[in-house]
């Protein structure tokens, strides 16, 4: 362990749950037990947890929740940093792990997409032809993404079934790699597209966040945006300096804020461009 002072981590698991109350007490009170700050959001279908803390909280925490016959086979994505990008304990019940509002996106209709990054890496190096979907938002587009990526343009996962309606045919008989943040968003993303007829569809294990801890920056540009206080982490999971625009929720790069446009909290140069683009 380097200087900096605090785990980030991340994890989800799709399983039925049907004591969603008992649930929202137990996580807070492991949370509030051992100094781990961050985000529990507990569904029929499953959770997901985003939190942080100290180093020793951090694995206590995960020893007493492998206590738990349900979720001690969860796979946590961790990071380092200098600041602590949590300061509440917030647990919610939520209709959704991930709001996504389509009924053709059981993760439990398959269970043969998930790609390995070491084998994506090869992939990408050997020149396989495949058809790269980012799944995730536009303004996390805008920080980063891999090379040659199709960009679905969406505001909110929400938008993400109208997006693939409007793929080529072609698509359907393609190779197809789609990737996120952490992977929960492709756990839904995957049976919605096969549910489509769409034949071959994989998704990165673990996320984007794996592939950097697996494989660095082969083959990405940029940063990626993450849901706390660091706004972004690079291919070695360090913050990055990024800061968010209140005004277009775009992360704005250590280089974009020396712009005579930047002026937080509230605009930055996307917003210009885009008041000039609609100009």
């Amino acid at each position: 362990m380097d200087a900096r002072m605090y785990i980030n981590t991340s994890g989800y698991k799709f399983i039925e749950l049907d004591d969603l109350d008992a649930l929202k007490v137990y996580f807070k009170a492991l949370a509030i037990k051992h100094e781990v700050y961050g985000t529990v959001y507990v569904s029929h279908e499953g959770v997901n947890i985003a939190q942080a803390g100290k180093p020793e909280n951090i694995v206590r925490y995960k020893a007493e929740l492998a206590k738990n016959s349900r979720f001690n086979d969860i796979f946590f994505k961790d990071s380092t940093s200098e600041i602590l990008p949590f300061h509440k304990v917030v647990v919610k019940i939520k209709p959704e792990v991930i709001a996504l509002n389509a009924e053709n996106a059981n993760p439990s209709d398959v269970s043969d997409t998930h790609l390995e990054p070491e084998a994506l890496k090869q992939w990408l190096d050997e020149k396989r032809k495949v058809v790269f979907l980012d799944t995730r938002n536009r303004y996390e587009y805008n920080l980063g993404s891999f090379d040659n990526a199709i960009n679905p343009e969406i505001e909110t996962f929400k938008q993400f079934p109208d997006f693939v309606d409007t793929l080529p045919e072609s698509y359907k008989d393609e190779t197809i790699v789609m990737f996120c943040t952490g992977g929960v968003r492709c756990e839904k993303a995957a049976p919605l597209m096969k549910n489509k007829g769409f034949k071959n569809v994989y998704q990165i294990n673990g996320g984007i966040l794996n592939y950097f801890e697996k494989c660095g920056g082969a083959h990405w540009h940029g940063d990626c945006f993450i849901f706390d206080d660091r706004v972004a982490v690079n291919a070695e999971l360090q913050e990055t300096g990024a800061t968010l625009c209140r005004g277009c929720h775009n992360a704005v790069t250590i280089e974009m804020q020396q712009s005579p446009d930047f002026k937080p909290p509230k605009q930055c140069p996307y917003c210009v461009s885009k008041v000039a683009q609609a100009l």
